[in-house]
């Protein structure tokens, strides 16, 4: 659309195409993601669902900042071979810090993005020294930032690239600054904690989580891993988050909110510093969400958001202490 069409528009349209131009943006990466999840599945290439999480925690930018939401997301998936949580671009590894490529690495990148204003001609609203002055619309617009390689491709990178967290063991015993952050979440938000039987829910009529004992867990990452998702889940009413319900069994909406409280519960795992250990469903959420990509293309983009938001707001609840730096995009 050129400049004179889109003065034309009214207010209501141009936010319309605004909204259009977004999702389109949106719509064209996830496709790109979702085509190499599936050409791995298909090609048998597909690593253990997110199997890497407890190995490297967050993956990171060269600075050491922690990539958010869609980058997150792709790269856990796709950097679960490599033995290093940081990635950069080919001219940092090579051209900035003198690293060499271990033999060829083509093919080996993974996609990043970024929002980018793209800036729309709007309506004059007056002039000045004879030029017309207008009333510009900017657009952010989700755009390819680069590729990224794992460090682990590269040798002669300083020594701290190939570092990885160190592993905090699985015990039965209780993790207390764990306990502490979803106690004072309770606390705060007035949410239940009912420990009765063998299931785990959230129950909205009566704001509760429902948690099987500490001690039917196998270990004690996955009782907090199941808590954290639940706690999530507790988190969509109005007064919180304010998402849209759990609705019914096995419907796209019911799909999502599960996507939006298993993510939330991976990313709280980790950035706890905790082991986030993968269960025997993850397969089987891999099969739903990837069902629900296919038909919503804007829902991983939407997943991740409102899993960090959820984060966030569970952290801020149960006032969470995180020595982190800012998240890259």
């Amino acid at each position: 659309m050129n400049n004179k069409d889109y003065k034309k528009l009214t207010p209501k349209e141009k936010a319309a195409l605004k909204a259009e131009t977004l999702k389109a943006s949106r719509e064209k990466v996830t496709q790109e993601t979702l085509d190499s999840i599936l050409a791995a599945r298909k090609n048998k290439t597909m690593p253990k669902w997110f199997k890497s999480w407890s190995d490297m925690g967050l993956h990171r930018n060269h600075e050491g900042t922690p990539y958010k939401g869609i980058n997150q997301f792709t790269l856990m998936l796709f950097g679960s071979t490599y033995t290093s949580p940081y990635w950069l671009s080919y001219n940092q590894a090579v051209k900035i810090l003198k690293a060499k490529p271990k033999g060829s690495i083509k093919g080996k990148g993974v996609h990043i993005y970024h929002y980018v204003d793209k800036k729309f001609k709007g309506e004059v609203i007056g002039t000045k020294d004879g030029e017309e002055i207008t009333e510009d619309r900017v657009i952010k617009v989700l755009a390819l930032a680069g590729t990224v390689f794992n460090a682990s491709l590269f040798e002669g990178l300083p020594s701290h690239y190939y570092n990885t967290p160190d592993k905090k063991a699985a015990t039965k015993e209780r993790l207390e600054d764990l306990d502490t952050v979803f106690n004072t979440y309770f606390k705060k938000t007035k949410v239940k904690l009912l420990e009765s039987g063998s299931g785990a829910f959230y129950r909205p009529s009566n704001d509760s989580v429902n948690m099987p004992s500490f001690d039917s867990f196998k270990d004690n990452v996955s009782y907090y891993s199941v808590l954290a998702h639940e706690v999530a889940h507790s988190t969509m009413t109005k007064e919180r988050c304010n998402r849209s319900g759990n609705n019914k069994f096995g419907s796209p909406k019911y799909a999502f909110e599960e996507l939006v409280a298993e993510l939330s519960s991976m990313f709280f795992m980790i950035e706890s510093g905790h082991q986030a250990a993968p269960k025997d469903d993850n397969i089987a959420y891999l099969d739903n969400w990837l069902n629900l990509l296919k038909d919503h293309k804007d829902a991983i983009f939407k997943a991740c958001s409102l899993a960090n938001q959820a984060v966030n707001f569970i952290q801020d609840k149960g006032q969470m202490n995180l020595n982190t730096e800012s998240a890259a995009a």
